[in-house]
Formats: structure tokens, C-alpha cells, sequence
């Protein structure tokens, strides 16, 4: 089986981090994948990928992924290419292949995943029409979360049919043998380190941890790690909180194995996600994870982590101070790490697989 995964770059993001840790796993469950990117970037994720995966990495040569010309690249890379599966992440990588597909009357099935719950374009009526179109010439579709496959099925009448659930999936034993830094390498010996992992941009809710360190004691320290488009406002306002001895933006690493097996509770504040794979990530460490609860964290997180309300940062603060007490440490430690065990990366890549034999046989 060949299949192409096509993307729009591999930038900082939970789905790129998710396809440069798969794809070089494909080959041992006998699948050759190459992957086209419509755009190239800086990012710690392209050298990752490069070092890490034997299968084929392209580019369009296009500066952007908005430009229509993208269409005419995904065609030809499609036809020369011989794939048997063509498998689609993120907009608007959706709308160029399913347009492709259209145009140019492409043989080859196509599969898409959608990655996140929150779609700003389903609220509005011509554009919730224009993406029933769009994802009618999927031959399937993969929802992260059974949320996610809701969210489609009332939205755009997708039949459930057409729509699979299949979990993201994490490298468990990376992240439980992961050795941690040295204490004193970020912050002075004995600090309790809070640490989150995420794009600084208008989902994540950075600020809302930032504002939690000002209730808590001064032993509390906080490491930031990712970048974006809010990352100045989230320094602005450490600045103004007086927290710049406390604070630490780490910006984009590939070192987050170990960076969360330093931490000592990991937090996931977010206004909304698809799937909180850093959570999981932080449960395979064998870390407390505090996640905002809202859809795509509260159904990884409940019973097993602890939830707050979302911008709620004195409930937040409660949650980490509450963890001060050992036994009840060990005790949330416990239970997300056997929680973790639920997404294993090779039963995700098993489900993708599955998935494309269904739409090859179809």
C-alpha cells in the first residue's frame, strides 16, 4: 500500500508533531508513505521528520498555503506518484485535494482528519454550505474525538457512516523513559515547576495559567513552552504581574519527553480543543495533568486528571496547591499514567490503516 499524506507545513502544532512521530512508523506495518507539504517553514518538526523518516518529504514551492495554485500542485503530485490512499490534514489542505479530486477527476481515494472541534466556519451559513461540499468527496472521514464526529454529523449532515473515530495516539514508553533535566536547570533547587505545552494563539489559554502563579507561593514556577501569535501578549503580561523571575518561554522545542518528565504538574489551559495530545503526552510521563474542562480535554481528562473551569485561574490555583499533599500526588500520577496507556501511537496507525483498506476495497 502507498499512501501521500499532504499538510500545510509542518509549524508548530499538535497535528504536525503528531504526523513527523507517525509516519516514520508506517513502514514496519508495511505501508509506504511520502508526505507533501505546501509550504516550507523553520521549524524544529522539519529537521525531526528528516532525520527520523525514510519515505519521501515534497514541497509544492508555493509560499502559500492559501494560494489556489495548491491545486494544481496536489494534482500532479497525486497522478505522478501512483498512491493508493491520498490522506489529508488541516485547512486549508482540506479544501485544495477535495478540489483537486473535482477538478481533475482523481481516481485515488481520499481521506481526511479532522483534528479539531472548533470550526469558525461552521457558524456561518454559506461557508457551513460550501464545507458540505467540500467534504462530501471524502471517501472518509477520521474525527480525533467522538465530539468531533458529532460536531460533523450536525453540522454538515455527514452520515456516521462516513465518519470513524480514531483517537490520536502517543509514543507511551518515549515519554515514561524519558530521563528529566537536571534540578536547578531551569529554576533554583526545590521550585515546584508548572509547565505547559502548546501554540501561543487565541485556543490556548496561557494567560489564564500566567495569572494562577500570582495565588500561588513563591516556590511555584512556571515554563512555557511553544511559539505564535500571542506569545508577546503572554510576555507583556508576566512583565506586568511582576513574574519575570518566576516565568520561563522556552519557545518551540523537540525535547518535550524530557522537558515534562522536569515538570512536576503539567497544565492544559485551553479555550477549546480537538484533542489534547499534550495531555496524554503528560500522562505517559507519569505527571498530574490540570486541563481546562472543556470538550476534547474533559473526555481524556475526567476521573483520571484534575479539571477547572476554563479562565477560572483561582480554581486553577486551588487544583495545583491541592497536589502539595503526596499521597494525593502519587494518587492523580497513578491514574494518568494508566490512562495513558489507552493511546498507544501503533493502535492509531493500526485504525488509520484499517481505514485505508476499507476506502481501497470500496
Amino acid at each position: 500500500m502507498k499512501v501521500l499524506h499532504i499538510i500545510n507545513n509542518l509549524n508548530i502544532g499538535g497535528a504536525e508533531k503528531l504526523l513527523v512521530e507517525t509516519l516514520p512508523l508506517y513502514e514496519s506495518f508495511g505501508v509506504q508513505v511520502d508526505v507533501l507539504l505546501l509550504t516550507k517553514v523553520d521549524s524544529p518538526f522539519v529537521s525531526a521528520i528528516e532525520e527520523n523518516f525514510n519515505g519521501n518529504i515534497y514541497y509544492s514551492g508555493l509560499k502559500s498555503v492559501y494560494n489556489p495554485c495548491q491545486i494544481l500542485k496536489i494534482k500532479d503530485f497525486i497522478q505522478k506518484g501512483d498512491y493508493d490512499v491520498v490522506h489529508a490534514h488541516l485547512f486549508p489542505t482540506l479544501y485544495w485535494v477535495s478540489l483537486a479530486k473535482t477538478f481533475f477527476g482523481i481516481k485515488t481515494p481520499i481521506i481526511f482528519t479532522e483534528h479539531s472541534t472548533h470550526n469558525k466556519r461552521l457558524d456561518k451559513f454559506i461557508f457551513r454550505a460550501i464545507d458540505r461540499c467540500i467534504y462530501r468527496k471524502y471517501q472518509k472521514i477520521l474525527a480525533i474525538t467522538p465530539q468531533v464526529k458529532q460536531v460533523l454529523m450536525q453540522k454538515l449532515n455527514i452520515t456516521p457512516e462516513k465518519v470513524e473515530v480514531v483517537y490520536n495516539g502517543v509514543e507511551v514508553d518515549k515519554y515514561k523513559q524519558a530521563v528529566p533535566y537536571a534540578e536547578g536547570t531551569f529554576f533554583e533547587k526545590g521550585a515546584i515547576i508548572l509547565m505547559q505545552v502548546s501554540r501561543f494563539q487565541a485556543a490556548k489559554d496561557q494567560k489564564t495559567v500566567i495569572r494562577a502563579l500570582t495565588l500561588l507561593p513563591q516556590r511555584y514556577k512556571l515554563l512555557l513552552v511553544g511559539d505564535g501569535e500571542t506569545k508577546k501578549e503572554c510576555e507583556r503580561l508576566v512583565q506586568e504581574l511582576s513574574l519575570q523571575e518566576r516565568v520561563q518561554f522556552l519557545g518551540s522545542r523537540v525535547d518535550i519527553p524530557e522537558l515534562l518528565k522536569t515538570a512536576d504538574i503539567v497544565i492544559q489551559s485551553s479555550h477549546w480543543e480537538g484533542f489534547g495530545l499534550v495531555a496524554v503526552e503528560a500522562m505517559a510521563a507519569g505527571k498530574p495533568i490540570i486541563a481546562s474542562d472543556v470538550v476534547g480535554l474533559r473526555d481524556i481528562v475526567s476521573g483520571y486528571g484534575l479539571l477547572f473551569q476554563k479562565g477560572n485561574e483561582s480554581q486553577l490555583a486551588k487544583e495545583i496547591e491541592a497536589l502539595e499533599d503526596e499521597k494525593y500526588y502519587k494518587e492523580i500520577a497513578d491514574k494518568c499514567a494508566q490512562r495513558a496507556e489507552g493511546f498507544h501511537i501503533t493502535k492509531m496507525i493500526k485504525n488509520n490503516i484499517a481505514a485505508y483498506e476499507q476506502v481501497i476495497n470500496n
